[in-house]
C-alpha cells in the first residue's frame, strides 16, 4: 500500500509540473527562435499564458542558443535583470523584474564599434554591472550582505533587440521567454566595490549622463532610479534564483538593469557615451561607436 501510495503522489507531482509547463515550446519551435538570433522578428510567440511558462521557454531557448554561438561566445557568464521600473511593468504588464541569462559572445570592449544593423528593433540603454566575488551572496538579505559578496561595479550599457514585427503587441511574457532581449552590451570602467555604508551612499547619491557625439545630452538620470538602490536588483535576484533551483557562482556578472529609459538606435553613425558620476574620484565611462549601413 505505502508502495502503491508513492507512485500515485509521484505521479500526481509529475502531472502537476507538465501541466505548469503546457505552453513550453517544442525543440523545433525553439529552433525557430535560435535560428533569428539576433537580426530577424521571430512570429511563434503569441501566447504565453505564464511568466513560469515564459521562464520555461527561455530555459530551453538559452540551452539551444549557447549550443548554437559555440564554446567560447555561447559561455554562460551571468545573468540580466529587466523590468525593474514601475513605468516598464506598467507597460508590459508584469509585476515585478525578471531575469535573462548573459553569455560571453554577447559582451564588446569599451569603445567598440558596431553595425546599426546588428539586431532587428535595436535599442540602447545607460546600466550598470556587478561582479560576484563569492557564493555567499546566496546568503545576502541586506544592502552590506550584497557589498561584501561583490567584487566589482561597472559603467554598462546594453543593447538590446526587440525581436517582434513592429504591427503586432508584444508583452513581458514575450520578453522573458526570448531572454528578455539580451543581445550586445559594452562592459565600461569598473571599481572595487567596498563593503562600507560610505560606499553605499555614494551608490545610491551618484548620478548618470548619457549623451553622444554631437553633444546632445539623451539622458541624466540618478542611479537611484534602479530599485531605490542598484543592490536591491541584487537581492531581488538571489530570492529569484532560489526559486528556479539556481544559483550564483564566483565571477558571475550581473546586469542590473536600466537607470532610465530604453532609447531605439537610428541607422546613423553616432558615438554613444555613457557616464556614473559621484562613486570614484573620476567618472566611470563606457561607450560604444554605432555605424550606419
Amino acid at each position: 500500500m505505502a508502495r502503491l501510495s508513492f507512485i500515485f503522489v509521484s505521479l500526481s507531482i509529475l502531472l502537476l509540473s507538465s501541466s505548469a509547463f503546457a505552453n513550453c515550446l517544442k525543440d523545433n519551435e525553439i529552433e525557430h527562435l535560435v535560428s533569428h538570433f539576433p537580426d530577424k522578428p521571430v512570429g511563434n510567440l503569441d501566447e504565453i499564458e505564464s511568466l513560469d511558462d515564459a521562464y520555461c521557454i527561455q530555459g530551453k531557448y538559452v540551452q539551444m542558443l549557447s549550443q548554437h554561438l559555440g564554446k567560447e561566445e555561447g559561455k554562460i557568464v551571468g545573468y540580466k535583470i529587466g523590468f525593474t521600473g514601475k513605468a516598464g511593468q506598467e507597460k508590459f504588464g508584469i509585476s515585478g523584474p525578471a531575469f535573462g541569462v548573459l553569455m560571453e559572445g554577447m559582451f564588446l570592449q569599451n569603445h567598440s564599434e558596431i553595425s546599426a544593423n546588428f539586431g532587428f528593433r535595436p535599442m540602447i540603454e545607460p546600466d550598470l554591472m556587478v561582479t560576484v566575488k563569492d557564493e555567499s551572496i546566496m546568503s545576502a538579505t541586506s544592502l552590506m550582505d550584497v557589498a561584501k559578496s561583490l567584487d566589482m561595479i561597472f559603467a554598462f550599457i546594453e543593447m538590446p533587440t526587440i525581436q517582434f514585427p513592429f504591427n503586432k503587441p508584444f508583452d513581458s511574457h514575450q520578453l522573458v521567454a526570448l531572454n528578455v532581449a539580451a543581445t550586445k552590451m559594452v562592459l565600461g570602467d569598473g571599481i572595487k566595490v567596498e563593503p562600507t555604508q560610505a560606499f553605499l551612499d555614494k551608490l545610491a547619491q551618484a548620478t548618470t549622463e548619457f549623451t553622444d557625439s554631437t553633444g546632445k545630452m539623451i539622458q541624466a538620470a540618478p542611479v537611484k532610479n534602479l530599485m531605490d538602490h542598484p543592490f536591491n536588483a541584487v537581492l531581488w535576484l538571489v530570492n529569484e534564483l532560489k526559486r528556479h533551483g539556481k544559483s550564483l557562482q564566483k565571477g558571475d556578472r550581473i546586469s542590473l538593469g536600466a537607470v532610465g529609459k530604453l532609447f531605439p538606435l537610428a541607422n546613423e553613425t553616432r558615438t554613444y557615451n555613457y557616464s556614473i558620476n559621484g562613486l570614484s574620484e573620476t567618472p566611470l565611462q563606457a561607450a560604444i561607436t554605432v555605424k550606419a549601413v
